[in-house]
Parts: C-alpha cells; sequence; structure tokens
C-alpha cells in the first residue's frame, strides 16, 4: 500500500531489519539460546561466532522470515546477514550508496539496550568493493540508533560512520531527533532519528 501510494516499485525500496523482525521460536533452540546468552553478554565475539558456517546458521535462523521477505524489495541474501549495500544513481548526477546496518541480529527482548553489536567485520567490508568515489553521497540506515547506548560496540561503529558516511538514518525510538556531528578533521556526519511510527489509534477525547 505504501509503495502504491509513493509510486514507487518494490525493486526502489531499501529496508534494514529491526527487533520485530526477529523469530522469537527461533531461541527454543537449546544452543541458539545458548549462543545468543554468550553473545549478548560478550562472552563470544560477534565476528568470530558468523565465521563458523554452523553458528552463522543458528543465528540467521533468527531473522529467516526477514530476508525471505526482503528478497521481495530486491533485498540481498543472507550471506552476510549484518549489512547490505547499494549504489543508485540520482538524477542521472548524483550518485548515491546506501548501507543498511543490521542492528538488530542479537536483538531478543525488552533487556536489549546495551547487548546488541554490529562487528568489526560488517564494517571492514562495507566499503571494500568498491570504495566510494568523492562525488558519492555515502547514507547509513539502521535500525537502532547511535548515542543512545544500544550497541555495545557503539564508539566503534559512529567513529567509522564519522569517517566514511553523511548521513546516518535510525528509527526504533519514539521521539524524533537530528543532529549534525563535526569532527576536527573536517568530515561532518548528519545523524536523523524518525520516531516510531505504528498503527494504534490515538484515544478518543
Amino acid at each position: 500500500s505504501l509503495t502504491d501510494a509513493l509510486r514507487l516499485t518494490q525493486a526502489e525500496v531499501f529496508l534494514v531489519p529491526g527487533n520485530h523482525d526477529v523469530q522469537r521460536t527461533a531461541d527454543q533452540d537449546r544452543n541458539l539460546r545458548r549462543l545468543l546468552r554468550d553473545l549478548r553478554a560478550g562472552e563470544e565475539t560477534l565476528d568470530e561466532v558468523l565465521a563458523n558456517a554452523d553458528d552463522a546458521g543458528l543465528l540467521q535462523r533468527r531473522q529467516a522470515n526477514y530476508w525471505a521477505f526482503a528478497k521481495s524489495f530486491g533485498g540481498p541474501s543472507t550471506a552476510e546477514p549484518r549489512f547490505h549495500t547499494r549504489n543508485i544513481l540520482v538524477h542521472n548526477q548524483l550518485k548515491v550508496r546506501l548501507l543498511g546496518l543490521n542492528t538488530a541480529l542479537l536483538a531478543a527482548d525488552d533487556l536489549d539496550h546495551g547487548r546488541l553489536r554490529l562487528g568489526k567485520g560488517a564494517l571492514a567490508q562495507l566499503l571494500a568493493t568498491p570504495a566510494p568515489s568523492p562525488d558519492e553521497l555515502v547514507i547509513a540506515l539502521s535500525h537502532h540508533p547511535l548515542g543512545g547506548g544500544w550497541l555495545a560496540d557503539e564508539k566503534e561503529v559512529e567513529a567509522w560512520l564519522r569517517r566514511h558516511a553523511h548521513i546516518h538514518l535510525s528509527g526504533h525510538v519514539h521521539e524524533a531527533s537530528s543532529e549534525h556531528l563535526r569532527k576536527g578533521s573536517g568530515g561532518e556526519l548528519v545523524r536523523v532519528t524518525a520516531g516510531a511510527a505504528h498503527g494504534d489509534k490515538a484515544p478518543k477525547g
């Protein structure tokens, strides 16, 4: 309905998963539940776990339905569940690179704050092939905002974004905000957090 109203095709929609895109029933698996607990506690690193095919397969079960849905919107495969990218050309002049970050891979419950992680591997590979050109606008998207302590590795992720991205878009929280961040070297990052939207009806009166 939304794509019809905006006169977009599904292939023109760029999706990133959120905490409600996790299949909580997958966590009934004892091994997956134990793996998730260790990752959220920082007792295992996400990079090492995803380098193991069996462990990576366990984690990917948690968002299997989401990625199947995302494919109908031109989404990526689940070969690397933490990120995906897309290059587009706007008005035949502006080059835009979209970076989708999966901050919800470890989302589980109301205690997610400070227990989510992205990992260094995702950041290292995001701009590896090909490197963005100087005239390219880089927009990063994630469900969870940065600066609010949702990610355990938030400082590393934000430092990377300040070096490589121009705009960061996020959601999850219920209050919208925006910031224009500058650093001494001259780099800038515009950070926009959209307030969560949902279909609940407002109380009458």
